[in-house]
């Protein structure tokens, strides 16, 4: 064999290994990479997984959340659909949830955020929606039973701020602030701004409902529309006072106010007790109808209300 075209083999051979070696490398680099990206995935995107990106109190606010973000970010609801916010309280699978959100959105008002912001170590942390709400002030105490004891919250403000269109944007706002430093700051603020519009329509769509239909007042059980009636000029009757069923004197004045202004419908939330909404439907010859004010889709159901309230969805 000549030395020449041995050495000549050898080059070859030592070329191939390293050309071989590289796309190996290259290889492997791509695999860990495309490997790292479904990982990461998975745990930021996959509810299921227990990596929701972020959580919020009640459904409303899930609703916000997700219409700024653009639906790209998983949004976890601690108080899960049909249960009443003013008896929940926080299982250990939620309050784990809540330690593997990057960011906690509530609205500061409620028994159970508090039970949240407490448990989590986060009382100075977490974002309070309510921080530019002018609060309608009153007696809005509970009294709750919690494992064999009872104990009573007295917040001394209405919590359903979610039922103003205003306020929704007040909140919209505040989550976009703390979500002003996410590399998709951009398309968030896009997204808000279509928010935005959607609830500046929601709030034409009421005012000229109300204004055209002539009511100035509406019977319901629990009182979840308080903010609601303030914006409009509305009246609310309500039936229930300090989370209590009415004595027969308080229960007798208000459905001789409604049968006055000619009110024919009550509005109550199924979590609640029925049996005083039938007993005033009976004797006002009026006629129960369910509304759901934490229903997730909030700008849909306010429109929704609307028609109840003014007639409108006798129409459709």
């Amino acid at each position: 064999m000549y030395p020449l075209i041995e050495d000549m083999k050898k080059t070859v051979t030592s070329t191939i290994i390293i050309i071989l070696s590289l796309v190996a490398v290259i290889a492997i680099a791509v695999w860990l990479v495309r490997s790292k990206s479904v990982n990461e995935t998975a745990g930021k995107y996959d509810v299921q997984s227990g990596g929701n990106e972020i959580s919020v109190s009640i459904p409303p606010l899930k609703y916000l959340v997700e219409r700024i973000t653009g639906g790209e970010v998983a949004v976890n609801a601690i108080l899960p659909s049909g249960s009443s916010p003013e008896t929940y309280e926080p299982t250990p699978r939620s309050l784990k949830a809540l330690g593997d959100s990057r960011m906690i959105f509530v609205t500061g008002l409620i028994d159970f955020e508090t039970v949240i912001m407490h448990r989590t170590g986060h009382e100075n942390t977490i974002p309070l929606l309510s921080e530019n709400v002018d609060l309608i002030q009153g007696d809005h105490s509970h009294h709750h039973r919690h494992k064999g004891h009872s104990h009573h919250h007295s917040h001394g403000a209405d919590p359903h701020i979610w039922v103003s269109p205003a306020y929704l944007k007040e909140m919209a706002g505040i989550i976009l602030r703390h979500l002003s430093t996410d590399p998709d700051d951009e398309i968030y603020r896009s997204n808000y701004q279509s928010l935005i519009n959607d609830i500046d329509a929601t709030d034409e769509y009421i005012r000229s409902a109300v204004a055209g239909s002539g009511v100035r007042s509406f019977l319901i059980y629990h009182p979840a529309l308080t903010y609601y009636a303030r914006d409009y000029g509305l009246e609310q009757l309500q039936l229930e006072y300090d989370g209590k069923e009415p004595s027969a004197e308080k229960l007798r004045g208000t459905l001789d106010r409604a049968q006055a202004e000619g009110l024919n419908k009550i509005l109550y939330q199924k979590e609640f007790s029925i049996k005083a909404v039938e007993t005033a439907a009976k004797s006002l010859g009026a006629v129960p109808v369910e509304i759901d004010p934490l229903d997730e889709d909030i700008l849909g159901n306010l429109r929704t209300i609307t028609d109840i309230i003014t007639g409108r969805e006798a129409e459709r």
